[in-house]
């Protein structure tokens, strides 16, 4: 849980909106039209970070190092 508080922290010091979920798929509408769809029942996304800037494709990344992840995603 302290990564995920650290990063939570991270993000909105940068105004970077976040959302908690227990939902078990997240679909992303993407600029062209297409949906990509992330099935969190997968154990890989059990603490995972998932970015989205409502344009390209979600990335996911490093709770533990999310810097760059969010400098490629937001150029924050």
């Amino acid at each position: 849980m302290y990564y995920v508080s650290q990063t939570g922290e991270y993000l909105n010091k940068r105004k970077i909106k976040t959302i908690d979920t227990q939902a078990s798929t997240l679909r992303f509408g993407l600029a062209n039209g297409s949906v990509k769809v992330f099935d969190l029942r997968n154990s890989n996304y059990g603490w995972g970070l998932i970015l989205f800037n409502g344009r390209n494709t979600p990335k996911e990344a490093d709770l533990v190092e999310p810097a760059a992840a969010v400098k490629a995603v937001f150029g924050k």
